[in-house]
């Protein structure tokens, strides 16, 4: 399980995800997404995108949003 998650640090269109609107302050990838690729959140978090300047942030999760994964984990598994 990732201790991370992305923040929009600009408004895009996910050309990878059906066009998928992103605003600045949405976490990436949305709540239904296709698992994202090492190789695409690097392309967002760096330079070589459209926009040429990052686009998502990696922030840490809070120990309650911790928690709530694994209780869904959990949950999951039964």
């Amino acid at each position: 399980m990732s201790k991370v998650k992305y923040i929009v640090l600009r408004d895009f269109k996910d050309l990878k995800d059906g066009d998928k609107i992103y605003t600045v302050g949405d976490t990436f990838p949305h709540e239904g997404s296709k698992k994202m690729t090492t190789k695409r959140i690097n392309e967002l978090k760096g330079s070589k995108n459209k926009h040429n300047a990052p686009i998502i942030k990696e922030v840490p999760l809070t120990q309650d949003e911790i928690e709530e994964l694994e209780q869904e984990q959990a949950l999951e598994e039964e």
